[in-house]
């Protein structure tokens, strides 16, 4: 089981239902045995440009950064930025749920630096979605 620990709050349009029914259907997908913890931040877009800037050299907003804790009991964390979802997708529920499997799957080692390597994320990424959409 993968359990998402709040830092922020929670944005209106996401169900905490909804992190832990993606949290119990990745954790399936990858075949995990034990319990493993992800940190998730929902942040501003000044505060996600910082971050950017600071971890990966960009200085612009993103949607989701990963940050992997080689740890027993957690994967890591996330920082999200809500209102950089919410220019790029219509259905902000959708595409909050689709930030947490992404960063959750580069959590666990999956990229998309190459067609194939994100031709096989993207597949699981959108298969966790649609099963949680389907869940409510």
């Amino acid at each position: 089981m993968i359990e998402f620990d709040l830092a922020s709050a929670l944005p209106r349009a996401l169900r905490l239902s909804d992190m832990k029914n993606l949290g119990n259907d990745l954790a399936k997908r990858l075949k995990m045995r034990q319990s493993r913890s992800v940190g998730v931040r929902f942040v501003s877009a000044r505060d996600m440009q910082t971050l950017n800037r600071r971890y990966r050299g960009k200085n612009r907003p993103t949607d989701v950064l990963s940050f992997a804790i080689p740890d027993q009991s957690s994967l890591g964390d996330l920082a999200i930025c809500s209102s950089y979802a919410r220019k790029n997708n219509k259905n902000l529920r959708g595409e909050l749920i689709r930030l947490l499997a992404h960063g959750v799957l580069h959590l666990a080692g999956f990229d998309h630096a190459t067609a194939r390597t994100e031709a096989r994320m993207f597949r699981l990424q959108e298969r966790c979605i649609s099963t949680v959409l389907s869940s409510t």
